[in-house]
C-alpha cells in the first residue's frame, strides 16, 4: 500500500458479471452505510459496479487488509465476484462521473457505518478466488 497511512472506506469492484443487478448487490450489503454505483463498463446485461462502504473511523492499512478479505469473502458468499486488484486503496481517489450514452445507476445504502474494530478476520483469498 506504499504511502497510504490510513483508509476511509473499503471499495469492492464487481466486474462485468452477466445476470447480476444493482438490486442484488444492494441486498448483499443491506444494513451497511454506503454507495453502490455502476461504472462506464456496465450494461443492462452485465453488472459492473463499485461498492463503497465508509468506515466509522480511519482504518490502519493492516485493518483495511483484514476488512478487504472479509468483504471479498462476503461478496463471494452472496454470488458477487470481487476483482482482487481492488485491494489497493490508492486506486480509489476520484469522483465518479457519467459517460454519455452509457447507463449509470446508483443506490444509497442507509445502514450503519462499517466499524474496523468489529470486522472478523477471515482466511486470505488467493488470486482467482
Amino acid at each position: 500500500m506504499g504511502n497510504v497511512r490510513s483508509v476511509a472506506a473499503v471499495v469492492l469492484h464487481v466486474k462485468r458479471t452477466a445476470g447480476l443487478t444493482l438490486d442484488v448487490a444492494a441486498r448483499a450489503w443491506e444494513g451497511f452505510c454506503g454507495l453502490i454505483y455502476t461504472t462506464n463498463r456496465h450494461s443492462p446485461h452485465a453488472l459492473d459496479a463499485l461498492i463503497v462502504l465508509p468506515y466509522v473511523r480511519a482504518a490502519s492499512t493492516m485493518e483495511h487488509s483484514r476488512i478487504v478479505n472479509w468483504a471479498q469473502s462476503r461478496n463471494r458468499d452472496r454470488g458477487l465476484p470481487s476483482d482482487p486488484e481492488a485491494r489497493n486503496p490508492a486506486r480509489w481517489l476520484y469522483l465518479p462521473g457519467t459517460v454519455p450514452g452509457h447507463p449509470f445507476e446508483t443506490i444509497e445504502l442507509d445502514g450503519d457505518l462499517l466499524d474496523p474494530s468489529e470486522v472478523p478476520p477471515v482466511p486470505m483469498m488467493r488470486r482467482g478466488q
